[in-house]
């Protein structure tokens, strides 16, 4: 189920960032893209301005998405998308 991401659940949501993004980060061959650095406190901020959404299963957070509108206009732009192992494709 799609549901608002809650500010309790961005350690979860950054825990599952990190995992989504270490394969990119190997690939590249550089462990300190944003996405392996941002830390709890950088997503707080990033919370209080954007749209956070979550994909629940089974009590389980397995995806989050977020979204902000740009300033002015309806423009929507989706900043990050992350998916759990095993989970894509069922999404």
């Amino acid at each position: 189920m799609i549901e608002r991401g809650m500010e309790e659940d961005l350690p979860e949501i950054i825990r599952l960032q990190r995992l989504a993004f270490k394969e990119e980060a190997d690939f590249i061959g550089d462990p300190n893209i944003h996405p392996m650095t941002q830390t709890l406190e950088d997503l707080r901020h990033d919370f209080a301005k954007e749209i956070f959404l979550k994909y629940v299963e089974c009590g389980m957070i397995l995806g989050s998405v977020r979204a902000f509108e740009e300033e002015g206009t309806s423009i929507e732009w989706w900043s990050i998308l992350i998916i759990g192992a095993g989970v894509s494709g069922r999404v």
